[in-house]
């Protein structure tokens, strides 16, 4: 039979988090970063290569973007979520510990 169990350890989850959202603020510098070249090396050429290879490229650099937001509120929320399953485990200690037997 299948165990319908699911351990968190909320310390590690809560560090993945952080450590995520590092990557993903370097990612999105990164992306404003390329821009910036994009834009430095539009002015060095001219005609339908360079609009078909800057089209490509802010395609690309927005689609990024766009992970990263999802990926964002994806840590938002599971950072919620951890937060949320701390606040119950707390709980269910304080319920635990003031039983008396």
């Amino acid at each position: 039979m299948a165990s319908n169990i699911i351990e968190v350890n909320t310390g590690i989850l809560k560090g993945d988090i952080e450590e995520i959202a590092a990557e993903l603020k370097l990612l999105g510098d990164d992306a404003d970063q390329l821009l910036g070249l994009l834009e430095q090396l539009e002015t060095m050429w001219e005609g339908s290569a360079k609009q078909a290879f800057s089209a490509a490229v802010r395609d690309d650099v927005g689609r990024l973007q766009m992970l990263i937001q999802t990926m964002r509120a994806f840590t938002n929320k599971t950072s919620d979520a951890r937060a949320e399953y701390d606040r119950c485990e707390s709980a269910v200690s304080q319920i635990v510990s003031s039983i008396r037997v």
